[in-house]
């Protein structure tokens, strides 16, 4: 099975999005939610200024190169595990085949792994990707015009799938635009990129978290381009690329959002696919 590793928020847990982890799982893949210690739940719980300390956590540089190398830690964790011979799993996982996702500041850790190059306010850059990811799907995405110029995306050659809402400004740090959240997807040149805006959508539209303020509408087009996208990039379909290139994932959007893609990969002009 491909496997997806997922990365949580700020101030969040493994045992968020799991209506994500499910939902990959029942077509075929083996999905692994990772907790980031420094800025998970701990950062939040007990604290008297539990506000400040996320944002702290937001720009600590242990986090910042921590949480990529989270992502390899686990990968390197389930090569190892395969191979045992008392592991359920053992040899059940194509890691050869593998993506990583995440939302908010998981959505920056996907994309580090995937390939950004972290750049300091000095200068230095932090190379933490890691050559086993294959696809990346970052939901609400953090850019800005600094990252423009200074040589963060321009490496990056990993097939990507980004998203965001056209209300989908951070509740914490607080000065991330829904506009910026598109700055990856614009930039990056590379490869197969691929962007959904969803109207009206803010920015826990993409968790478990924040029932009252989301449109029942967008779960299910997350979870029918998002499975696309995987079987697209981790399962070589073509049905499931043609879905997404060739207008059908466009049509069923509707109203609900905008869709853009770009890269040099294009679906066959026969092939036909139903939503996942």
């Amino acid at each position: 099975f491909p496997v997806i590793v997922f990365s949580h928020g700020l101030g969040g847990t493994r045992d968020g999005y799991a209506f994500l982890g499910k939902h990959w799982a029942s077509w075929g893949y083996v999905c692994v939610h990772v907790q980031h210690l420094g800025s998970d739940d701990s950062v939040w719980r007990g604290n008297p200024k539990p506000t400040e300390a996320l944002q702290a956590a937001t720009t600590n540089l242990d986090n910042l190169l921590g949480r990529p190398k989270d992502i390899s830690f686990a990968i390197d964790e389930l090569t190892r595990r395969n191979a045992l011979e008392a592991w359920p799993l053992k040899g059940k996982l194509d890691l050869a085949k593998l993506g990583v996702a995440g939302h908010s500041f998981g959505a920056y850790t996907s994309l580090c792994s995937a390939g950004r190059v972290l750049v300091g306010p000095g200068g230095t850059r932090y190379e933490v990707a890691d050559a086993r990811v294959k696809a990346a799907l970052a939901m609400s995405p953090q850019g800005n015009e600094r990252e423009r110029a200074n040589g963060s995306w321009s490496s990056f050659a990993t097939p990507c799938f980004h998203m965001t809402g056209t209300k989908d400004t951070s509740p914490i740090v607080g000065d991330s635009t829904p506009e910026e959240r598109r700055i990856p997807f614009d930039v990056i040149d590379k490869c197969e990129q691929y962007l959904l805006i969803l109207e009206g959508a803010q920015h826990m539209a993409f968790s478990d978290s924040g029932r009252g303020s989301r449109n029942p509408a967008h779960w299910p087009l997350i979870l029918a381009s998002s499975t696309a996208f995987w079987d697209a990039e981790l399962k070589g379909d073509a049905k499931a690329l043609a879905w997404l290139q060739g207008g059908e994932f466009a049509a069923l959007l509707g109203k609900e959002g905008a869709f853009e893609h770009k890269g040099a990969k294009s679906a066959p002009l026969d092939a036909g696919a139903t939503a996942k």
